[in-house]
């Protein structure tokens, strides 16, 4: 089955006549810069195994009746397994009875955006080696040319735009057609709105629109996303990391992601699970119940960047 992502799997949905799973499917994806984008494959057994490139072959010349040097590359076996994310809604069915559906409605729309978060979070902070029900996100993930630094000064470095181009350079998407976007908490995000409003650090950049005709900032044609606060308040991409140099822990990071299905992916084992279990037997109250199996996959090891050590200050050319 072809990778899907969420709204397509809302249509479908929709299409069977399953019109909650529709919904609250994508109220889920809705207003996500990330879950609007990655499309989800489904994996049965909810693992996922694949050989990466480690080290490629040595070939070379050789002069007449000389032979080759045989060699071979190394692969590593890379492996991903789906968690479950989810929860419960309980609404007294007397609250239903008084203010109608719209309790129901009001209670699954702040569980879906409390879950969207949480999933935002681990996409980026996740380390199932200390936490084994969430999965490892970019943060863990990222090493070797994954891994940008910013600079090395103690405290960080403010971001120069000469860093960010580098960022982006080691992003080599294999699809052609894959998406790429920028992820920052929200005050790089202005920052970098201001830098391109400075001729003297950025030239002169055009902002081009997005599909609702609101102009979206880009960087070397790759849209910038904000990322900004879990459901308690604290942000994801915060100013919380100690930087290569050093000194407190007062630096961010930056992701730069290609979304496709040869690329970075997600993987879930029987999509999105939404079930109305009508009026509890122990309780006078109605449950809904939704869980869901997903992880994702970095099936390129060049699909994505970490440019951290970066400071809350003005960019720099």
């Amino acid at each position: 089955m072809a990778a899907l992502t969420l709204l397509e799997m809302a249509k479908q949905a929709r299409e069977t006549g399953d019109v909650l799973k529709a919904g609250i499917v994508e109220q889920y994806a809705g207003n996500s810069p990330i879950l609007d984008v990655i499309a989800f494959e489904e994996r049965a057994g909810g693992v996922v195994e694949w050989l990466q490139e480690k080290r490629l072959p040595v070939m070379a010349n050789r002069a007449i009746n000389e032979g080759f040097t045989a060699d071979i590359g190394e692969v590593e076996r890379r492996i991903e397994k789906v968690v479950i994310a989810g929860g419960e809604i309980k609404i007294d069915t007397a609250g239903l009875k008084l203010y109608g559906e719209n309790v129901l409605t009001t209670q699954i729309s702040m569980a879906l955006k409390s879950l969207q978060l949480k999933w935002h979070g681990d996409f980026f902070n996740g380390d199932h080696a200390i936490n084994p029900k969430e999965f490892s996100g970019l943060k863990t993930r990222a090493g070797g040319t994954q891994l940008v630094q910013a600079g090395s000064a103690s405290g960080g470095d403010a971001l120069s735009l000469s860093a960010l181009r580098r960022a982006r350079s080691r992003v080599r998407a294999v699809n052609p057609r894959a998406q790429l976007r920028i992820y920052s908490n929200l005050d790089l995000y202005l920052r970098y709105q201001d830098a391109i409003s400075n001729p003297t650090i950025s030239g002169y950049v055009v902002q081009t629109k997005n599909d609702i005709g609101v102009e979206a900032p880009t960087f070397m044609g790759v849209p910038w996303f904000p990322i900004e606060e879990d459901a308690e308040g604290d942000q994801i991409l915060g100013f919380t990391e100690v930087g290569s140099g050093g000194g407190g822990a007062v630096t961010s990071s930056i992701y730069i992601v290609a979304f496709s299905p040869e690329d970075l992916t997600g993987i879930q084992t029987g999509g999105i699970d939404v079930r109305d279990m009508g009026e509890m037997q122990t309780e006078t109250k109605r449950l809904i119940r939704m869980d869901w199996l997903n992880n994702f996959a970095t099936y390129n090891p060049r699909s994505f960047v970490r440019l951290a050590g970066v400071k809350d200050a003005a960019f720099v050319a």
